[in-house]
């Protein structure tokens, strides 16, 4: 279902290898509200969990939720309205269009800071949640 960002022939400069969004299937979560998910995490200072929907124009939002207590597992719901909109992105309307969802990326982004740069970031029950919940 999920395929991001790959390297293949650059569409402007065949002889040239380049990174470009290759969009798998859309999802299609217009009749969503919400994305659910298990989340432990152990993340180092200077770093955030990151958590992307992208859509098949290479458009992506983000959303960045709390770490878990250490050692824990917790159940999270983030609203496709939290979800902001990437800097990185190709197109600027600044609107997740949650009909043409077709990749979501489960990362940690930053730079670390201290003795520990190395993480843990577990993401189990994913699901999205109806409008109706």
């Amino acid at each position: 279902m999920t395929r991001g960002l790959q390297a293949y022939p650059d569409r402007d400069h065949p002889d040239e290898l380049g990174d470009y969004y290759d969009p798998g299937p859309t999802i299609g979560l217009g009749a969503y509200d919400a994305l659910r998910m298990s989340l432990e995490a152990g993340v180092p200072d200077g770093m955030k969990i990151l958590v992307t929907l992208s859509e098949s124009d290479g458009e992506s939002h983000f959303h960045e939720p709390p770490p878990s207590p250490a050692g824990t597992r917790q159940t999270i719901t983030i609203r496709l309205s939290q979800f902001k909109h990437a800097s990185w992105t190709r197109k600027a309307d600044m609107k997740l269009d949650a009909g043409d969802v077709c990749n979501i990326t489960f990362g940690m982004h930053g730079t670390p800071k201290g003795d520990k740069d190395s993480g843990r970031l577990l993401v189990a029950n994913v699901a999205f949640v109806p409008r109706s919940e």
